[in-house]
């Protein structure tokens, strides 16, 4: 018995002067640009209350596995570029989620017999990486850039009251490690490059990536 659930979200990596690209040139010049990246997954498998499930093989491998799992593949990338006596850059690339979750329950009193094993995991992976090139030249020079990536997974395996788990193999239960308490992988990224070439620069730059996992096993 196989039972999975997987959301999966892309945002593709552009040709190198990025997903948004801006110049502007002039007596005054400016470019300014926005991106923004909200996440909101909800991955759940439930098994009922009072649910039966029994596997039954002459294969020690077989039984019975559930498994949710999301994955993120998200690259972004902002060009700007300004040029004037008086240029201005101003950009902003955030990545968030509302919630990154993947959950497995087991309901009460619903019993999981497997000849062999029981393999029930919630997880994650995946690789977040922005990146904020900012270029300016002039007599005088504004940069303003905020660079920003806040990935939040929460990975929870819940086996209600009296539910009744019998593996005649293994029993593996993982909620953002595999079995052999691997942590799940992730790559979290963000980038600032600016350069200012002006006899008076003014420069905000500010880059943060913040990865905080949860995993609950009860």
């Amino acid at each position: 018995i196989n039972v999975s659930a997987s959301n999966h979200a892309q945002k593709d990596r552009q040709p190198s002067k990025g997903n948004i690209y801006a110049f502007a040139i002039g007596l005054a010049g400016a470019s300014g640009a926005y991106s923004t990246t909200e996440l909101d997954f909800a991955t759940v498998i439930t098994i009922a209350d009072d649910a039966n499930l029994t596997a039954t093989s002459d294969n020690e491998a077989d039984g019975i596995t559930i498994s949710a799992l999301n994955n993120l593949s998200i690259y972004d990338k902002v060009s700007l570029n300004a040029y004037g006596a008086l240029a201005g850059t101003g950009a902003t690339v955030k990545v968030y989620d509302n919630q990154l979750l993947a959950q497995v329950s087991v309901g009460k009193r619903a019993e999981l017999t497997s000849s062999g094993d029981i393999n029930i995991s919630a997880r994650g992976n995946g690789t977040v990486v922005t990146n904020l090139e900012s270029d300016s030249g002039g007599a005088i020079t504004v940069t303003v850039t905020d660079n920003s990536v806040n990935i939040t997974p929460e990975n929870i395996v819940f086996i209600d009251q009296a539910a009744m788990l019998t593996a005649y193999g293994n029993m593996n239960l993982s909620a953002g490690t595999d079995t052999e308490f691997n942590r799940d992988k992730y790559k979290v990224h963000a980038i600032v490059d600016t350069f200012a070439g002006s006899v008076i620069p003014a420069e905000s730059a500010n880059a943060s990536a913040t990865l905080r996992q949860t995993n609950t096993n009860t």
